[in-house]
């Protein structure tokens, strides 16, 4: 059976859209592999639009407090195509809710859990981002009940989203969206994290399997199908190939070319975290890794891209490169001696998957289509600023500690510290620690103070930091009332050469100066290799 497709309303801006013959003067033809030649466009492909295309974006972690701090259009105000494109779309890199619990299983030695405060969508609509693919490693960090939230949240907002949903059906049904006067379908889809996968009766992500081409033939085969009867254009958002990875498998490249014999006008790529190059399959462009759009965790500027599709009724007619810098939960267009770096780095990747970049893009020539045979209407609809959660999430508030608790209640600045303890286990460098602690205020917090567990190292190896907001990140001290005990919950994860034994200590810090809790409130044997 075809995924039935989901009509989510766009939000209407000014955007401006180019004419082919604009577009066309702009891009020099590739010279890599093009789309068979059908001579002039037909005249029914009517106008060009432009969409544009990021990366991964982490609105976890560390982005709840830079965006608290700075404003939520900081981030990526540096950015001005994502607002000026007819239709955004980017792979939202986490979970944004206010409820849910980490530490949910993921098959992984040393997990990572990402999760946005829900106000953080408002860093969405200060971009201009109008959807999200939400099928990828991180949206269900915090369980199917977050996942299922977050839906409501992007309804709410006005932004689209595609990629999980309350079945399997639903999570890779497409969803149609408005860009100018076109249609565009958009499936999204993961091949990283079986764990989160989406059942017949069960929330989840629109997971498959990378070494199963068939099982994306009869999965995606029908959701692009459904597409085509309404959408105008139909795109695929895949999550997929480890991290840091420069170029694409063998096993990526034959599912990208699948997904183009199966409809897709391209193929929107993420997961690797870096760049990789544009490949050309029957004149349809695959742009394997979109790298970081914003991102928490880079120490120093890192080379990433917006990849703006010029499309009309045909499908795509060009792609062009806005070169970005993706700094320390900001990005930014990058500067010249930048921009001809990440262009040149991506002309090589592109040239060892056959594609020739002329200047900053790639122009095509697709052939005249047929218009979709049930043309869907998307209703419009303006963005809504998300407003911050009215209660803390589950498990941050309780009524008593639990017995054993290592440590005595000390002051540290306006926290008490009330007791802790360490996961009971023994890690070795391949696997993480988890810390649970209590903690409350006598009198209202001003300023938003970050919790300051570590584990110390008995042989001289590396810090195992974990500075964070309360409730992991969910409730900042300024929202904690006095008298009421907080229970926050966080992993530190493993370094190189950790030593015979971990220690743990716990501390209070402004970013600048950390009060620390004065003793040890645990060891934790190291494993041996």
């Amino acid at each position: 059976m075809g995924a039935t497709p989901i009509i989510h309303p766009v939000p209407t801006r000014n955007r401006s859209s180019l004419s082919l013959a604009m577009v066309m003067a702009i891009l020099l033809p590739a010279c890599g592999e093009s789309a068979p030649s059908s001579g002039d466009a037909s005249p029914s492909a009517g106008e060009t639009v432009t969409i544009a295309f990021g990366g991964d974006v982490n609105l976890g972690r560390r982005q709840n407090a830079i965006s608290a701090r700075d404003g939520h259009a900081h981030a990526l105000e540096g950015v001005p195509a994502l607002r000026e494109a007819d239709l955004a779309i980017v792979n939202l890199e986490s979970v944004v809710s206010g409820i849910g619990t980490g530490g949910v299983e993921k098959g992984e030695s040393g997990p990572f859990y990402f999760r946005g405060r829900p106000e953080m969508l408002n860093v969405l609509l200060a971009a201009g981002i109008d959807a999200v693919g939400t099928a990828n490693n991180h949206s269900g960090d915090y369980g199917p009940d977050a996942l299922v939230d977050q839906a409501r949240l992007l309804d709410a907002a006005g932004i689209a989203h595609a990629g999980s949903g309350q079945d399997m059906h639903a999570a890779c049904a497409p969803t149609m969206l408005a860009a100018g006067d076109l249609v565009v379908g958009l499936v999204s889809v993961d091949a990283t994290m079986p764990h989160f996968a989406a059942t017949d009766d069960a929330p989840g992500t629109c997971h498959l399997d990378l070494a199963d081409s068939n099982a994306w033939r009869l999965r995606i085969g029908p959701a692009l199908e459904e597409a085509r009867r309404v959408a105008q254009v139909a795109v695929v958002a895949v999550h997929w190939g480890p991290n840091l990875a420069t170029e694409p498998s063998e096993e990526k490249r034959a599912i990208g070319r699948l997904l183009v014999e199966l409809g897709a006008d391209a193929v929107l790529g993420s997961s690797a975290h870096v760049l990789q190059g544009i490949e050309v399959h029957d004149g349809r462009p695959i742009l394997h890794d979109a790298g970081n759009l914003l991102f928490d965790s880079q120490e120093g500027a890192v080379d990433s891209a917006l990849f703006l599709l010029d499309v009309n009724a045909n499908g795509v007619v060009g792609v062009r490169v806005e070169p970005l810098l993706s700094d320390y939960g900001v990005t930014a267009v990058a500067p010249a001696a930048g921009r001809d770096r990440i262009l040149g780095d991506l002309a090589s990747m592109s040239a060892a998957l056959g594609t020739t970049l002329q200047g900053n893009g790639i122009a095509f020539d697709p052939p005249a289509r047929e218009p979709p045979v049930a043309p869907a209407a998307v209703p419009e609809r303006q963005p809504v600023a998300t407003e911050p959660a009215d209660e803390p999430p589950p498990g941050c508030v309780v009524d008593e500690m639990p017995a054993g608790l290592a440590g005595e209640p000390q002051d540290l600045g306006p926290l008490t510290f009330l007791g802790a303890r360490l996961e009971p286990q023994p890690v070795d460098g391949d696997r993480y620690a988890s810390v649970e602690s209590y903690w409350r205020v006598d009198a209202p917090v001003t300023e938003d103070l970050w919790l300051s567990p570590r584990l110390d190292s008995t042989g001289g190896g590396d810090t195992w930091r974990g500075d964070h907001e309360p409730c992991d990140w969910a409730w900042p001290t300024s929202r904690l009332q006095p008298g009421v005990i907080y229970r926050d919950w966080v992993t530190l994860r493993p370094r190189d050469d950790p030593g015979p034994e971990l220690v743990l200590r716990v501390g209070v810090t402004d970013g600048e100066d950390t009060i620390e809790l004065s003793g040890e409130l645990g060891r934790l044997p190291v494993a041996d290799d």
